[in-house]
């Protein structure tokens, strides 16, 4: 009887179910899919029983056994509660396709969904900065574009704290909101001093401006932080320019040296027949 239910215990069917394994999923960063199964544990896995994930925009394998097939953008590993599957660099792409984890005969499918539980930072490339401080007023601009959720700011000057804000301008893009923030605060002590800003994207803080600043008294300065320049190709047009100015000064050269050689052997000629 025991070498019998030796036999059978193999193909007994459990149940497996793959989940997010943290909440909420970060939008740029690796997000890990856990398929849970009550049979399946590191030190009694049945090796004979095949692990395999499905999915993604292309519908395609993931992952056989702990390889992957695309190692640039999943992983496959076993976990304490059975095996699992990581994407990386989470996009929206990633999203709302079925994934199926199989282990054996048996497997779970479902769409990968993230209802509200999500986040989304900001970047240098969608952010834009810009404060000034004159005559003992402060202003301070932010865009941020796709981020979610909703942030909040905090404005410090001379290590006091001045106000939080919340975005005076919002607008939805799909799963992200394009948040401008627009405050001005009227500083009592005038002079030089310590500036930050402190901005909450969900669970993460976020120093976006820690500087030091002047009142200015009326002077035009303004402190701007916006996205990189590209250096290099600003300096590739800057040769491109230089090079086609040398070819068309050589071009001008050449021409004049012949126009006065021209001219040089009509005068012989003309010289020849007197």
């Amino acid at each position: 009887m025991l070498v019998l239910l030796l036999m059978i215990l193999p193909f007994i069917n459990c149940t497996i179910k793959w989940e997010i394994s943290e909440l909420p999923v970060v939008f740029g960063r690796d997000v890990k899919l856990i398929c849970n199964t009550s049979a399946l544990t590191v030190k009694s896995m049945n090796t004979t029983r095949r692990r395999t994930w499905f999915g993604g925009p292309d519908h395609k394998i993931l992952s056989v056994d702990g390889v992957s097939f695309d190692p640039s953008k999943y992983l496959s590993e076993i976990n304490d509660n059975g095996f699992s599957v990581t994407i990386k660099h989470f996009s929206i792409e990633d999203i709302n396709h079925e994934y199926r984890c199989s282990y054996g005969f048996d497997e779970y499918s479902n769409s990968l969904s993230i209802d509200d539980n999500y986040e989304s930072n900001p970047t240098n490339q969608k952010q834009e900065l810009n404060y000034t401080l004159r005559y003992g007023t402060l202003n301070v601009y932010i865009l941020m574009k796709k981020v979610h959720p909703i942030p909040s700011c905090s404005i410090c000057f001379k290590d006091t704290y001045l106000l939080s804000t919340l975005p005076s301008k919002v607008k939805k893009d799909e799963l992200f909101y394009n948040v401008e923030f627009n405050t001005s605060h009227k500083v009592e002590h005038l002079g030089c001093g310590a500036f930050k800003v402190l901005c909450i994207v969900g669970s993460t803080k976020y120093i976006l401006i820690d500087t030091h600043i002047c009142d200015t008294q009326g002077n035009n300065t303004d402190y701007n932080i916006k996205a990189p320049v590209d250096r290099t190709s600003t300096l590739m047009i800057s040769l491109f320019i230089l090079f086609v100015g040398a070819v068309f000064l050589g071009i001008v050269l050449l021409l004049l040296h012949l126009f006065f050689k021209c001219q040089n052997k009509s005068l012989d000629s003309e010289n020849d027949i007197c």
